[in-house]
Protein backbone atom coordinates (compact mmCIF):
# COMPACT_ATOMS: atom_id res chain seq x y z
CA UNK A 1 0.00 0.00 0.00
CA UNK A 2 1.53 3.58 -0.97
CA UNK A 3 0.94 5.87 1.32
CA UNK A 4 2.52 9.32 3.10
CA UNK A 5 3.43 11.01 -0.55
CA UNK A 6 4.72 14.38 1.13
CA UNK A 7 6.55 17.26 -0.66
CA UNK A 8 7.97 20.01 1.00
CA UNK A 9 5.76 23.39 -0.13
CA UNK A 10 8.94 24.73 -2.00
CA UNK A 11 8.73 21.94 -4.14
CA UNK A 12 5.02 21.49 -4.71
CA UNK A 13 4.03 21.49 -8.03
CA UNK A 14 7.18 20.30 -10.19
CA UNK A 15 5.96 16.84 -10.43
CA UNK A 16 8.34 15.00 -7.88
CA UNK A 17 5.36 13.73 -6.19
CA UNK A 18 4.20 12.35 -9.67
CA UNK A 19 7.45 11.25 -10.92
CA UNK A 20 7.92 8.99 -7.80
CA UNK A 21 4.58 7.30 -7.39
CA UNK A 22 4.59 6.73 -11.37
CA UNK A 23 7.91 4.83 -11.04
CA UNK A 24 7.13 2.57 -7.69
CA UNK A 25 3.65 1.98 -9.44
CA UNK A 26 5.49 0.56 -12.57
CA UNK A 27 7.76 -1.22 -10.84
CA UNK A 28 5.42 -3.00 -8.89
CA UNK A 29 3.20 -4.13 -11.89
CA UNK A 30 6.37 -5.38 -13.48
CA UNK A 31 6.30 -7.65 -10.81
CA UNK A 32 2.32 -8.54 -10.67
CA UNK A 33 2.09 -6.89 -7.87
CA UNK A 34 -1.23 -4.83 -7.71
CA UNK A 35 -0.40 -0.61 -6.16
CA UNK A 36 -3.15 0.51 -3.84
CA UNK A 37 -3.18 3.46 -1.66
CA UNK A 38 -5.79 5.66 0.15
CA UNK A 39 -5.79 9.27 0.17
CA UNK A 40 -8.15 12.03 2.07
CA UNK A 41 -6.29 14.94 0.57
CA UNK A 42 -8.37 16.19 -3.25
CA UNK A 43 -5.04 17.69 -4.78
CA UNK A 44 -3.39 14.32 -4.11
CA UNK A 45 -6.17 12.70 -5.64
CA UNK A 46 -5.94 14.80 -8.84
CA UNK A 47 -2.65 13.53 -8.94
CA UNK A 48 -3.65 9.94 -8.49
CA UNK A 49 -6.34 9.90 -10.97
CA UNK A 50 -4.02 11.32 -13.33
CA UNK A 51 -1.24 8.42 -12.98
CA UNK A 52 -4.46 6.15 -13.58
CA UNK A 53 -5.75 4.93 -9.82
CA UNK A 54 -9.36 4.54 -9.94
CA UNK A 55 -12.00 4.28 -7.07
CA UNK A 56 -12.38 1.13 -5.75
CA UNK A 57 -13.50 1.70 -2.33
CA UNK A 58 -14.21 4.03 0.21
CA UNK A 59 -12.71 3.77 4.14
CA UNK A 60 -14.72 5.26 6.84
CA UNK A 61 -13.17 5.92 10.06
CA UNK A 62 -15.35 5.90 13.40
CA UNK A 63 -14.95 5.92 16.94
CA UNK A 64 -17.22 4.49 19.67
CA UNK A 65 -17.95 7.18 22.41
CA UNK A 66 -18.75 5.18 25.72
Amino acid sequence: MIGGVFTLNEHRGKGYANDCVLSLCLKLLNQNITPVLFFDNPIAGKMYYKIGFKDYSELFVTKIIK
